[in-house]
């Protein structure tokens, strides 16, 4: 007999997934090698939000695998782990590009 899926882990892991590249553009903006630098304002948000809602979600979706004896708890783990990864990431610039500014360089002088 085959276990149901669990949707909340597949979306969860996607989520968590979906925020890694827009990390990685909002990254390169802030550097100034992709777009405009107040892009990265705006993917880097996106990406913090997109990662909180992969990680609840695959949390949500771990426990039910186990509760309900479903199938999805490999890809719930790996959205909590990718979602962590992509929050602390997110976190990290942020407080390079506070710590900076307050030092007087410029990382966004487009922001400034």
């Amino acid at each position: 007999m085959d276990r149901e899926k669990n949707g909340m882990a597949v979306a969860g892991f996607m989520l968590s997934t979906i925020s890694l590249p827009l990390f990685v553009v909002a990254f390169l903006c802030m550097l100034q090698v992709l777009l405009f630098p107040f892009m990265a304002v705006i993917f880097g948000e996106a990406a913090g939000l997109i990662a909180v809602f992969g990680i609840v979600l695959s949390a949500i979706g771990n426990a039910r695998s186990y509760n309900e004896n479903t199938r999805g708890a490999g890809l719930s783990i790996a959205g909590l782990l990718v979602g962590t990864v992509v929050l602390t990431l997110v976190l990290s610039a942020t407080a390079l590009w506070i710590s900076t500014t307050a030092m007087g360089f410029t990382l966004l002088p487009a922001l400034i």
